[in-house]
Parts: C-alpha cells; sequence; structure tokens
C-alpha cells in the first residue's frame, strides 16, 4: 500500500469523523495506522 493512499484514507476518515463515527470504529482505525507506522518503522 503506498503512503499517498493512506493519507488520502486517512483524510477520508476525518472527514467520517466529523461527520460522526462510532468511537469503537475510531479506535480500531487508530491502532491499524498505529501498527502500519511501527511496522513501517521498523525497516
Amino acid at each position: 500500500m503506498s503512503l499517498i493512499r493512506v493519507r488520502q484514507r486517512r483524510k477520508k476518515t476525518w472527514i467520517d469523523t466529523r461527520k460522526g463515527l462510532s468511537p469503537s470504529r475510531l479506535v480500531g482505525l487508530f491502532i491499524v495506522v498505529a501498527v502500519l507506522i511501527w511496522y513501517l518503522s521498523g525497516f
């Protein structure tokens, strides 16, 4: 997955969050992003 795609998705989820996203889904998304950053920084 490219970084551009991740940033676009992050921007989209940010808009969805402002519309009103369920907190559990937001926490799950945060964990996925955190793991992705940790995984990428591992190299």
